[in-house]
């Protein structure tokens, strides 16, 4: 089998880099599966969980919104931040989402659009570690 190239950046670092049989991105649109040969595209992610599998391996990233750009080699993401989802602390997760829910149950109308944002990237945190296999 073929394998892409997969790289993880943030605007200060890599991330994370491998070759891989199978990426699954959080694009905007829904999750998208590319292997290598992939047609070219340009596209956003959502907040959630990037699964690389290579030889019967996965690796599960979290990632916050960003870009990716893939052709038939290579997959690259763009994101402000990305953890390995093992890294994640589950409690520290659920305190950060009963925060971000408590500060846009309070807001104010102008400032909700930036709070839900806030809002959604905490439920995806913890969804990533509370649901450990890709359904």
């Amino acid at each position: 089998m073929s394998k892409i190239a997969f790289t993880l950046v943030s605007p200060s670092k890599s991330l994370y880099s491998a070759d891989a049989d199978m990426v699954i991105i959080p694009a905007e649109s829904g999750d998208i599966g590319v292997m290598a040969g992939h047609s070219p595209l340009i596209g956003t992610v959502r907040a959630g969980t990037i699964i690389v599998r290579n030889d019967n391996q996965e690796t599960r990233l979290f990632v916050e919104t960003g870009f990716v750009e893939v052709n038939a080699k290579s997959v690259i993401i763009l994101v402000e931040q990305g953890i390995l989802v093992d890294d994640i602390d589950k409690k520290q997760a659920q305190d950060s989402l009963n925060q971000a829910l408590s500060e846009f149950n309070n807001a104010s109308s102008e400032n909700k659009p930036d709070l839900k944002a806030k809002l959604d990237v905490a439920k995806a945190r913890l969804k990533a570690v509370e649901d450990p296999f890709y359904k």
